[in-house]
């Protein structure tokens, strides 16, 4: 992952300061990122619990907390969202390896070294890496359907990358280019429901056409949405902790992908004795919020370990 602050002094606080984020770069790409992880690590682990002690009809906790087969659901948007993420910091983070429009000599070692890492990332979370064992061991993580869904993760990629070389251009006016990302995302959306009513099916699950274009037109209206806010309106009080989950993207997955049980753990361990004051039916939900708390602790931990590795050089150790 990129962060917003590569290069950027910056102040050795738990979380970052909006209003020290670098002029010269795009907040919403960290916001955005941020509120992605956030969401999948924090958020989603609450809502589920909740819902049921609130005995709330199962169609929210489907929408707001799990993959239906087929449809599109908030929590469907998690990952290709993510994805996209990945896209839009291309231009920053490889734009700087390049000179007269040519990669540097350290710019492929860069692309294999990250491209690499979050390979084996993801087999340690979803490909069963970890139990070296070969009959276990799925180079395509959660198995053989991800074989299909892996081709539609460059589209997803590429229209990350492209909203981002929009939003940074010169020529256009700033809201010249909140209005071009928008309309292509409504123009995605669009083509999407009309094969989706064609009869391709919205399935996350296998990353059908019809899925992919609702995730890349969710994801760039969502960005054009932060450009305006953020950007261009300057409203940014308050998003310091989102903006830390977007600096630390790979931190927060793999602290809900890999350590989710042991987060959880600790999470029992500090906070049991709340979870007997409240009624039974409510004990998940206060262990599920002290899940949280130990989640965001472990990524202001990571963001103070980067800071001392670098000086304070800003948080380079996720870029991608």
């Amino acid at each position: 992952m990129s962060t917003a602050l590569d290069n950027v002094e910056e102040k050795n606080t738990w979380i970052p300061i909006p209003s020290d984020y670098p002029p010269n770069r795009l907040f919403c790409l960290d916001l955005l990122r941020g509120l992605d992880m956030f969401y999948l690590a924090v958020v989603s682990a609450i809502l589920g619990p909740l819902f049921q002690a609130l005995k709330l009809d199962p169609s929210w906790k489907m929408f707001f907390c799990s993959h239906p087969w087929e449809g599109f659901t908030l929590y469907d948007l998690i990952m290709p969202l993510f994805i996209f993420m990945c896209g839009a910091a291309v231009p920053f983070a490889l734009g700087r390896r390049m000179i007269d429009g040519r990669p540097a000599p350290g710019y492929w070692k860069h692309v294999w070294s990250r491209f690499a890492l979050l390979w084996v990332l993801g087999m340690l979370a979803q490909g069963q890496l970890a139990t070296l064992d070969v009959h276990q061991i799925s180079p395509y993580n959660n198995g053989y359907t991800w074989f299909l869904p892996s081709l539609m993760f460059p589209v997803i990629t590429l229209a990350g990358s492209f909203s981002t070389e929009l939003l940074i251009r010169k020529d256009f006016g700033v809201w010249k280019r909140a209005g071009g990302l928008a309309l292509l995302g409504l123009s995605s959306l669009a083509v999407g429901w009309v094969l989706a009513l064609a009869g391709v099916k919205m399935v996350k699950h296998i990353f059908t056409v019809s899925f992919t274009l609702q995730a890349i037109g969710w994801s760039e209206l969502s960005l054009a949405a932060l450009f305006v806010l953020t950007d261009i309106w300057k409203i940014r009080k308050g998003t310091g902790l989102l903006l830390l989950f977007g600096q630390f993207a790979l931190t927060a997955y793999l602290a809900e992908a890999v350590f989710r049980k042991a987060c959880y753990a600790v999470s029992d361990r500090v906070f049991i004795g709340l979870q007997n004051l409240v009624p039974t039916l409510y004990a998940p939900v206060v262990a599920a919020v002290g899940y949280g708390i130990v989640v965001v602790a472990v990524v202001m931990i990571r963001r103070q370990l980067a800071l001392q590795a670098t000086g304070g050089r800003g948080s380079q150790l996720e870029s991608p």
